[in-house]
């Protein structure tokens, strides 16, 4: 993902949030090199620039990370094999 398209993204995220989910998405691009292939299909969250839960499904994850980590911007990516960043789902931002 380019800079431009980052900044693009980010400014959908809350202003308070948006540095910690650029320095997440950062992280998550370099993550994905060597996630694709063992995790391919899986669902990663990342917090503080590292992988910090995994599941099969999406919404586990989601309740999971929720738990833990409340309102802190945690990063929920699903790995594929050719693209890190296609879709992004931010818990304590995203609102149902």
């Amino acid at each position: 993902m380019t800079k431009k398209e980052l900044s693009e993204l980010a400014r959908y995220v809350p202003k308070q949030h948006r540095e910690k989910f650029v320095r997440e998405v950062q992280a998550w691009e370099q993550l994905w090199r060597d996630s694709r292939r063992a995790h391919k299909g899986k669902w990663v969250a990342v917090h503080e620039g590292r992988v910090v839960d995994m599941d099969d499904e999406e919404q586990a994850l989601y309740e999971r990370v929720q738990a833990k980590y409340n309102d802190v911007v945690v990063l929920i990516m699903q790995v594929l094999k050719d693209a890190p960043c296609p879709t992004y789902t931010v818990p304590g931002i995203d609102t149902d």
